[in-house]
């Protein structure tokens, strides 16, 4: 579960060229051209192609309404320039714990296709994923990526996340479709915290917080 701190809508995080912050029904519009854009919604198992406003306003209900629960941080991509503006989702949400005992976070994302190959995605996710390290106990977060999504592969291989099998998953919207599983660790072993932070006071730097990744209020 996400803490106190993340569930309301004044949290934010930056970092060095975005501000991820809570989804607002003025974002409804903007969301809709997003999420429903074929190139977009294609690569995606719970956005219809072509959706409206009023779609994406059911699920910005959704997603704020869990954000408050503490059951997952969604967060609206905006460039620092133009904060109230939106070229993105980024979210992760609180899994049940699976039969191992593992507390694992599920990944998911998209931006505006007029957006692509300047590295947003990769700075969003990386974001969200160090915030969630720094304020959760969840081991894990895992994503799901259609086979034919090959961009998205390659920035979660370029993130660290690990490719395992594919499986089947069900979509409220496309029914059962194949995915591939990925993975990203969370929690370092004792032997990696140690060498980390020894590197750490070597260089002068801090050992917990990445001074590119802060929460803030507007």
């Amino acid at each position: 579960m996400y803490p106190e701190l993340t569930r309301d809508e004044v949290f934010m995080i930056g970092t060095e060229r975005l501000w991820l912050r809570w989804p607002r029904h003025a974002d409804a519009e903007r969301c809709a051209a997003i999420q429903g854009h074929p190139d977009v919604a294609s690569m995606t198992a719970s956005w219809p192609i072509g959706c409206d406003a009023a779609f994406a306003r059911g699920r910005i209900d959704k997603q704020r309404a869990a954000n408050t629960a503490g059951a997952a941080l969604t967060l609206t991509i905006a460039k620092r320039g133009d904060w109230f503006g939106s070229i993105g989702l980024v979210g992760i949400g609180v899994m049940a714990d699976d039969d191992a005992g593992v507390r694992a976070g599920h990944l998911g994302y998209a931006l505006d296709p007029a957006m692509r190959g300047q590295g947003y995605v990769p700075e969003a996710i990386d974001a969200l994923i160090n915030m969630t390290r720094l304020l959760t106990r969840l081991d894990v977060v895992r994503a799901g990526v259609m086979p034919h999504n090959k961009a998205s592969m390659r920035v979660l291989d370029k993130l660290g996340f690990v490719r395992g099998k594919p499986y089947l998953h069900e979509s409220p919207i496309k029914g059962s479709i194949e995915v591939i599983g990925f993975e990203r660790s969370l929690r370092r072993s004792a032997r990696e915290r140690g060498s980390s932070q020894r590197a750490s006071r070597r260089d002068g730097a801090p050992g917990v917080i990445d001074p590119s990744c802060r929460a803030t209020a507007a």
